[in-house]
C-alpha cells in the first residue's frame, strides 16, 4: 500500500510540475498526515501517505492515496480516496468516490453522488446521500437515505435504506431489511430469490432476472472463466482510467473540456483529421527510423502520439457523459460524475463483440482529431496575438529625422 500511495502521489506531482499555475496543496510522506480539527485549508488538497486523518475543514477538492484513511471533518468539495481501510464520518459538499478494501461511511452527509468500490462496504442509518449511490463490492450493507437511485453489483447486498428512486443491482444474494423503503422499482439479477422482510416497503415492482444455468463441462467452465476474466478486465480498466481521468480533469479541465467542445461542434471534421493523422503517422515514423539520425526523434514522436491516443478517450467521455445526462434529464450532475458515466460507457461498449473495435476506433479518431484541431486553433490565436503586438510596437516608434 505504501507503493500505491507513492505512485498516486507521483502522478499528482507530475501534473503539478507541468501545470504550475494551478494552486493546490500537495503532501507526500511515508508517515501519517493529519488535518487537525481546528485547521481550515482554503485550497485543494492532494495527499499520499501511510495513513491520513482529516479532522478539520477543507474548502476544496481532496484526493487521497493511503493505507488507512479516516475522514471526520468537512470537505466542501469532492473527495476521492484510494486506500486499504477507509472510514468516512464527516460531511462532503460534493461527490464521494472511494476505492478500498474495507469502506465504512457513517453519520455522514454527501451532497452529491456516492461511489463505493471495495471488498466490504457499508453505510449506516445516519448517512444521507443527496444523489445516487453506485456500488461495486464483495459484501455490502447499505442503510441511511439515498436521494436518487442505487445502481451496481455485490456478492451479498443487505439494503435497509430509504431510496428515492429505483434499485438496479446484480447480486449473489439480495436482502431487503425492515428499514428498507424504495420509492421506485427493485430490479435484480441473481440465482437466489431476494429475502424481503415483511416490514420492507417497495412502491414499485420487485423483478428478478435469473442468469442462465451453467453446464459444468470443461468447455462451459472455460467459457465461464473467460467471461469473469473479461468482466474483471472491464472493472480494472474503468477504475484505473477513472483515477487517471480524475487527476487529468482537475489539472487540465480547461484543456479537456475545450477539446470536448471542439468535438461537439466539429465531429465529422475531428474524425477526418484523426484519420489523416493515423495515415501520416506510420510512414513518418518509418521514415525517421530509416534515416538512423532520426531514430531518437522517431521514438519521441511515437511516445507523444501514443499519449494522445490514450488521452483521446477522456475527451470523448466528457461529451458522452453530457449527452447521457441530457437524454435522461439528470440535473445538477457533478462534472466528475458525468465524466465517469461517459467513461464507463466507452469502456463497456469497447469490450462488446462486433461493435467493440469500431467504437474504439471512432473514439480514438474523433478524440485525436479534436485535440489536433484545438491545438492548431490555439497556435493560430497565439500567432495572431504576437503579430498584433509586433505591429503595435512598430507603429509606436516615431520616424527618425535627419
Amino acid at each position: 500500500m505504501k507503493r500505491f500511495a507513492f505512485v498516486l502521489t507521483s502522478i499528482l506531482l507530475l501534473f503539478t510540475a507541468s501545470s504550475a499555475f494551478v494552486a493546490a496543496k500537495v503532501v507526500s510522506t511515508e508517515n501519517n498526515v493529519t488535518v487537525s480539527a481546528d485547521e481550515v485549508i482554503d485550497d485543494d488538497l492532494f495527499i499520499g501517505a501511510e495513513s491520513v486523518d482529516i479532522d478539520g475543514t477543507v474548502n476544496g477538492d481532496v484526493f487521497v492515496g493511503a493505507g488507512m484513511v479516516d475522514v471526520l471533518g468537512t470537505v466542501n468539495g469532492n473527495l476521492v480516496v484510494a486506500g486499504g481501510t477507509v472510514n468516512v464520518t464527516g460531511n462532503i459538499g460534493g461527490a464521494l468516490v472511494v476505492f478500498g478494501g474495507t469502506i465504512n461511511v457513517s453519520d455522514s452527509e454527501v451532497k452529491n453522488s456516492l461511489l463505493l468500490f471495495g471488498g466490504d462496504v457499508s453505510t449506516d442509518s445516519q448517512t444521507v446521500v443527496g444523489n445516487s449511490l453506485v456500488l461495486g463490492a464483495g459484501n455490502a450493507r447499505i442503510d441511511g437515505t439515498v436521494g436518487n437511485s442505487v445502481v451496481g453489483g455485490s456478492g451479498l447486498l443487505s439494503l435497509g435504506a430509504e431510496v428515492g428512486k429505483d434499485v438496479t443491482v446484480g447480486v449473489g444474494q439480495l436482502t431487503l431489511n425492515k428499514a428498507a423503503n424504495v420509492k421506485g422499482d427493485v430490479v435484480y439479477v441473481s440465482d437466489q430469490e431476494a429475502d424481503v422482510d415483511s416490514g420492507a416497503l417497495v412502491s414499485g415492482d420487485v423483478t428478478q432476472t435469473i442468469p442462465e444455468s451453467h453446464n459444468k463441462s470443461a468447455e462451459n467452465t472455460f467459457r465461464d472463466f473467460s467471461r469473469r476474466a473479461a468482466a474483471g478486465y472491464v472493472v480494472w480498466s474503468f477504475l484505473s482510467l477513472l483515477l487517471v481521468g480524475a487527476v487529468l480533469m482537475y489539472f487540465g479541465r480547461a484543456m479537456v473540456e475545450g477539446t470536448a467542445g471542439v468535438l461537439e461542434h466539429n465531429l465529422l471534421k475531428s474524425l477526418l483529421v484523426g484519420f489523416l493523422a493515423m495515415l501520416v503517422f506510420g510512414p513518418l515514423f518509418l521514415a525517421l527510423l530509416i534515416t538512423v539520425i532520426g531514430i531518437q526523434l522517431a521514438f519521441i514522436l511515437l511516445t507523444v502520439f501514443g499519449l494522445l491516443v490514450f488521452l483521446s478517450k477522456f475527451f470523448v467521455a466528457i461529451l458522452v457523459g453530457r449527452w447521457i445526462c441530457n437524454v435522461f434529464s439528470f440535473k445538477n450532475v457533478n462534472y466528475f460524475v458525468s465524466f465517469g458515466i461517459g467513461l464507463l460507457v466507452i469502456v463497456v461498449v469497447g469490450t462488446m463483440p462486433y461493435v467493440g473495435f469500431a467504437s474504439t476506433a471512432l473514439v480514438v479518431l474523433s478524440g485525436l482529431g479534436a485535440f489536433l484541431l484545438r491545438s492548431y486553433e490555439s497556435y493560430r490565436n497565439v500567432s495572431k496575438s504576437a503579430d498584433n503586438v509586433g505591429h503595435e510596437d512598430m507603429s509606436a516608434k516615431e520616424p527618425t529625422t535627419y
